[in-house]
């Protein structure tokens, strides 16, 4: 490779700074997360197919939510709008099998939601992108199990 098609790249504060051959230097912004498990929110769960609820939301990835039967609802909710754009998720069913969820955000700004039916890897932090909004429910239901299925953490986010 010449010296003419070297790129020189260095990440400062958070900024990538790179200078092609011509030494005309490019910036880009890193791209940045920040990550709530509000301590006011609250869960509902209609069909008590769930145990430890509250792990679901406490900040902890080593504590989990159970659930305990298949399609059964568990909602999170907040007294107050979580201006967001991501939505972070660890969840396990071990065995070999992929939890599947159904997950619904809603807006509380413009009463509408976003809905998805995903399948996760085992035990692996997943982020879901979404347009702007003050979130304030998200309502999950964990579809293909047949015995336990665990759900470690769910947290908004503000990508920047």
């Amino acid at each position: 490779m010449s010296i003419s098609q070297t790129i020189v790249e260095n990440t400062i504060g958070g900024i990538v700074v790179r200078a092609n051959s011509k030494m005309r230097p490019v910036c880009s912004r890193a791209v940045r997360y920040n990550w709530f498990s509000p301590s006011f929110w609250n869960y509902g769960d209609p069909y008590n197919a769930w145990t430890g609820e509250e792990h679901s939301y406490d900040n902890n990835w080593l504590t989990a939510a159970i659930a305990l039967a298949s399609n059964m609802e568990l909602e999170l909710f907040s007294l107050n709008y979580c201006q967001s754009n991501c939505l972070r998720i660890k969840a396990d069913l071990g065995g070999g099998l992929k939890p599947r969820f159904n997950i619904e955000i809603f807006d509380g700004g413009k009463d509408v939601s976003i809905c998805y039916n995903k399948e996760f890897d085992n035990n692996i932090i997943t982020i879901l992108e979404f347009p702007p909004m003050f979130a304030w429910i998200v309502k999950l239901s964990l579809t293909n199990i047949t015995t336990v299925g665990i759900l470690a953490e769910v947290q908004l986010g503000f990508k920047s």
